[in-house]
């Protein structure tokens, strides 16, 4: 999520990958009932539940930047994931979920990219810039 040119960066709280810096927020579409969601309904509900931001405090659509394949290992867990990367943007600061990130930072793509070794990036994180 884009406010004022930056990314709003969240510092991960998660059993796994606790303390990772990553993108604004990281999720899965969940079955509902019998239906899988839709990739939007999951950002929607993602944005919702960790930052209390709704569809009607967005001011561009969602829109699909990249498609990323990677397989890390993490510990005792190995991630071979398909990872698709929304962007949307806002126009007011959203307070974030304590249950889900320590906090935030606004950052812009070429500082995510040089973060110093001990704010790590999430994996995936790493791999989006990978990629052209």
């Amino acid at each position: 999520v884009y406010f004022k040119n930056k990314i709003i960066c969240q510092h991960r709280k998660h059993p796994v990958f606790d303390g990772y810096f990553d993108f604004t927020a990281s999720s899965h579409p969940a079955y509902v009932g019998k239906k899988l969601q839709t990739d939007e309904e999951a950002v929607l509900n993602t944005l919702k539940r960790e930052w209390g931001i709704k569809k009607k405090d967005l001011i561009s659509p969602i829109k699909l930047e990249k498609k990323v394949v990677y397989k890390n290992s993490h510990g005792l867990y190995t991630e071979n994931e398909h990872c698709y990367f929304y962007s949307t943007k806002i126009n007011t600061l959203p307070s974030f979920d304590s249950r889900f990130a320590y906090g935030y930072s606004l950052l812009t793509h070429n500082q995510i990219k040089v973060l110093p070794s001990y704010l790590a990036a999430a994996p995936w994180v790493k791999e989006f810039f990978k990629r052209k």
